[in-house]
């Protein structure tokens, strides 16, 4: 190989050499311009995460609102329509949420998966709102965090007919909502 180089003609050799430089940067464009794609893709799956969470929120407020304000009427035909609207809204979320949370790495915090969790359980999928619910338990940080989201995650266990998982883990989260009762902080 070296022998080529030296049968080249200077002018040949820079020809070369700039030709390779240049491949070597277009190549460097090429990669940082895939990379940057890839991050504007993930900040704006991470902005539709976070407003289809804030969503779901507000959807499950919207519902006990109604529900409250119509009392036992709420359940009957006249509502039908508009309880079937929120049910559809909110499945088409759950599918938006885990979409996302499949399709990208997202930053998501413990309560984010609470929230999908409990929008899960509240269309009778305990099933699926159990892994959610582990999930939150996992990512919890403070001890009253995790407290909190093992009671939903034991409760959708013993749904999901997970009699003595879901029994232990309710059972921690009173043992730990007692200790932290008793020494605060």
């Amino acid at each position: 190989m070296f022998e080529i180089f030296q049968k080249l003609e200077p002018k040949d050799v820079l020809t070369l050499c700039v030709g390779t430089i240049a491949l070597l940067v277009s190549v460097g464009n090429f990669m940082h311009s895939v990379s940057s794609k890839s991050k504007d893709a993930r900040k704006s799956a991470q902005n539709l995460f976070d407003t289809t969470i804030l969503d779901i929120v507000e959807l499950r407020k919207d519902r006990e609102d109604y529900r409250l304000e119509h009392g036992e009427d709420w359940g009957k035909h006249k509502f039908g329509s508009l309880r079937v609207s929120l049910n559809d809204r909110r499945h088409l979320l759950i599918s938006q949420a885990t979409s996302l949370l499949k399709n990208y790495k997202l930053d998501v915090p413990d309560v984010a998966y609470v929230i999908i969790g409990a929008a899960f359980s509240e269309t009778g999928r305990p099933g699926e709102a159990v892994r959610f619910y582990e999930k939150a338990v996992e990512l919890a940080i403070t001890p009253i965090e995790k407290a909190w989201a093992r009671r939903p995650y034991g409760q959708a266990l013993l749904k999901a007919g997970e009699l003595e998982k879901g029994r232990k883990q309710l059972l921690l989260s009173i043992t730990d909502l007692r200790s932290l009762a008793e020494h605060p902080g």
